[in-house]
């Protein structure tokens, strides 16, 4: 919370009231673009695509009441106007304005240009899989070529535009579809580390931003090299312990059903909530920012941001052993806990 200024304190609060209830992609895209160096500075910016998810899984399961044959024709008539839109209507022109307020949209975060992207995997599990090709080992390095391609030679307007996104979708839907246990890709990523990585692929999403935004902030957006390894450190940390501690515990489908975790979910997501509107009703405080334009004005030729940057990387080097030093003594208690836990 220290590292937030004011106004991004404000958003952060508007974050919080979104986030729970599934429409934080809506909240984000009404206020900047995904790649935008505003938008890196939000903690619970990765949350967007979760609120998709969320409001796709909703609402899909319902098809399932009906007969197969047509489950696939609404599957493919959803997929071919999502499709359409995508390519076709470009939201960014929209300009509705509330209270003399512009809403801005954003094809990125929009559900319309998104919802192709999750039916197509949709549509290759109804396909049988006794029409693979004989030579299919092609067609799923051809797959995993287009997802390197896309991420390596992928700008950030190409991300921007979601109409390149057809692109690796395509990819991976080669990929998946095409690639059995005989072929050799299948034995690379199906070893240990990769196994490991996928495993806990969920927690390290859902860590990553708001670990890489506190050291933005902190650092006023701009970070030293030899601060990643920090970062990578403490994403794949937390991750870990939250895979081990959390994750791994609702593996137990029965847990989700049961009356004391329900009240609980319920209860926190209200506290959540109301902590969003205290926080966005937080009165802005603007003596800061003042402060900056005066120093601007007085000193034309100084470099705020780099001193700035300075004055938080000598007291983040400060900090940095002693966070280390905390996590040794947090490993030697969780061991000493599990020693305890085996013999007893």
């Amino acid at each position: 919370m220290k590292s937030l200024l004011p106004v991004n304190l404000n958003d952060f609060g508007q974050s919080l009231i979104a986030t729970p209830i599934f429409l934080s992609n809506f909240l984000f895209g009404s206020e900047n673009t995904y790649w935008g160096t505003i938008s890196e500075l939000k903690p619970l910016l990765h949350t967007w695509s979760l609120a998709i998810e969320w409001q796709f899984y909703i609402f899909f399961p319902l098809l399932f009441f009906l007969r197969k044959k047509i489950i696939i024709f609404i599957i493919s008539i959803i997929f071919i106007i999502s499709l359409i839109i995508n390519n076709f209507i470009n939201f960014n022109n929209i300009e509705i304005y509330i209270s003399h307020h512009k809403i801005r949209f954003d094809n990125f975060f929009f559900t319309t240009n998104r919802m192709w992207e999750f039916l197509s995997g949709s549509l290759l599990a109804f396909i049988n899989n006794k029409h693979k090709k004989s030579y299919n080992e092609y067609f799923s390095y051809a797959g995993l070529l287009l997802i390197i391609l896309s991420f390596i030679f992928f700008t950030r307007t190409m991300r921007d535009n979601t109409t390149f996104n057809i692109i690796p979708v395509i990819g991976s839907c080669l990929f998946i579809y095409f690639t059995n246990k005989r072929d050799f890709l299948y034995k690379i990523y199906t070893n240990k580390i990769f196994l490991h990585i996928g495993l806990i692929s969920y927690s390290l999403y859902l860590w990553h931003q708001p670990i890489l935004a506190y050291f933005k902030n902190l650092l006023n957006n701009h970070i030293p090299n030899h601060f990643y390894v920090l970062i990578f450190f403490l994403i794949y940390f937390f991750s870990r312990i939250s895979f081990l501690l959390i994750e791994r515990t609702f593996y137990e489908k029965n847990f989700l059903f049961r009356k004391n975790f329900i009240i609980f979910i319920t209860l926190s997501i209200f506290v959540i909530i109301s902590t969003g509107f205290y926080l966005n009703k937080t009165k802005v405080d603007n003596s800061i920012i003042k402060k900056i334009e005066s120093i601007k004005v007085k000193y034309p030729n100084l470099d705020i941001v780099m001193a700035a940057q300075t004055i938080e990387s000598e007291k983040i080097n400060s900090l940095i052993l002693n966070l280390i030093l905390k996590i040794i003594k947090l490993k030697f208690i969780f061991g000493v806990i599990l020693m305890q836990g085996i013999y007893f």
